[in-house]
Parts: structure tokens; sequence; C-alpha cells
């Protein structure tokens, strides 16, 4: 039996040529890869905090839309920029207010002493104020909302909204 033997193949100079000719094809590639991965990232943390925006204004501006007036004190706290007190349909009194860098939600019974829940609404604001239309601001029949934020990569927010009170 005869067999044929091929000694033709690739030298080593060949190899490298391949090689180097390859990785000068694809690292403009990885290079773009990696700069779209990193602006989704820091484009999903923009988004994400500027949704927690959204969400605790769309908490507050709806519980104002539905309250029957502004309650200028209840237990210890006044009504005022960093507060807001609203009074319910059913007498009871609802608490805005910033914790930290939570907005916080808390009700008081029109029978109770003292608030109870100071449920987190939304995290992330750094800043909470309320404006309104008359003095004093249980009088008021327009509030206006301004809600700020900074996201990890030092990015500022910044949402308001004023909303009138139906006042029956």
């Amino acid at each position: 039996m005869y067999r044929i033997h091929n000694q033709n193949g690739f030298t080593l100079v060949e190899v490298l040529i391949t090689t180097s000719i390859l990785l000068l094809l694809l690292i403009p590639f990885f290079g773009l890869l990696h700069s779209t991965v990193l602006h989704y990232r820091t484009t999903e943390v923009g988004v994400n905090h500027q949704q927690n925006l959204r969400i605790a204004m769309e908490a507050i501006t709806g519980d104002l839309r539905q309250c029957k007036g502004l309650v200028a004190m209840a237990s210890t706290t006044k009504l005022g920029e960093k507060n807001l007190l609203l009074l319910t349909e059913n007498k009871d009194t609802i608490w805005y207010y910033l914790s930290g860098q939570d907005l916080r939600w808390a009700k008081k019974g029109r029978l109770d002493q003292h608030f109870y829940g100071h449920n987190p609404v939304a995290g992330g604001i750094s800043s909470l104020n309320f404006s309104y239309n008359k003095i004093p601001f249980a009088d008021s029949t327009q509030v206006t909302v301004k809600l700020e934020g900074q996201d990890e990569m030092g990015h500022r927010y910044a949402i308001s909204s004023t909303v009138l009170i139906r006042v029956d």
C-alpha cells in the first residue's frame, strides 16, 4: 500500500501574520462593544433613578387630587415647605415627608394621636419641597411639588408638578 505524504503546511510566520491581522480587525469591535455596554449601564442607572422620581411624584399628586384639603398641624408636625399634610375623605391625615433619601408616607386617623406606617414610597430623593399659593398654607388651593435626586454617577434630576386641590 502506497501512502502520499504531504509536507506542506503553515509556517510559523504565516500563522503569526494571520493572527495579527485578525487581532487588528477584532480590537476595534471589542472596544465598540465595551463602550456600548458601558453606555447601556449608565443609561439604565439614570432611567431607574428618573423612574423613582416619577413614582414619588405620582403618589403625591394622586393623593393631592383626591384630598379634601390641607391640614395646618397634626400631632407635632406642621404643614410647610418640607411637610405635606392632607385631609382625606374619611377625615384621616396623610403626611408626606423626606427621611434621608426616602420619601415616606404616614397616616393618622382622626381619633389617633400619632402618625403610623411611615412607609417608604420611593428612594434616591435628595430634596423635597412644597410650595403653596396662599398663606396660611392650609388655605391653599394649589400646591407645587418639586423633587430632586442624584444617581450614583453624579447626574442630577429634577421633576415638579402643580396640583389644584378641589375644595367642596
